[in-house]
């Protein structure tokens, strides 16, 4: 929860429980940050479906990557550079629909999620905390870009 700082971890045996007891599908939800995750939830807990959360606006192509080990293959990779044009298109995409100064103020925490993991990934957390414009995202972007040596 917002109260618990999104910590903490999913209690996936309590979706297996209520899967037992019913005979609708059940979706589990919870602590899905990657395909793995998502195979493991539903051997674990035989619900028929799950619910991917925050860990998908880091990670647009998750989905691709469920559905990949779904179908029993491996889970595509993710390039930096893959990454870096998501977050940018996710920048555009949210300034369009949002409006320029509704969408940086979104994007000041957001933008850091595409980074988890990634060299120097604090840094560009904290430079991104005051955006304002769009440009000066792309700047900021550009910058890290150049700073991993990521073309």
């Amino acid at each position: 929860t917002a109260r618990q700082g999104f910590g903490g971890r999913a209690d996936w045996s309590l979706i297996g429980k209520i899967k037992q007891q019913l005979q609708i599908p059940v979706i589990g939800n919870g602590d899905i940050e990657t395909a793995a995750d998502a195979m493991a939830m539903m051997e674990q807990t035989g619900c028929d479906a799950v619910m991917v959360g925050r860990a998908a606006i880091g990670n647009p192509l998750l989905f691709a990557q469920i559905v990949d080990r779904m179908a029993g293959r491996e889970a595509r990779t993710v390039t930096d550079r893959q990454r870096i044009e998501m977050m940018i298109r996710y920048l555009e995409a949210s300034v369009q629909y949002l409006g320029e100064k509704k969408a940086c103020y979104m994007m000041r925490s957001r933008l850091g999620w595409f980074v988890k993991g990634l060299e120097k990934a604090g840094r560009f957390r904290n430079a991104i905390r005051r955006v304002e414009t769009e440009m000066e995202a792309k700047k900021l972007i550009a910058d890290y870009c150049s700073e991993l040596s990521i073309s």
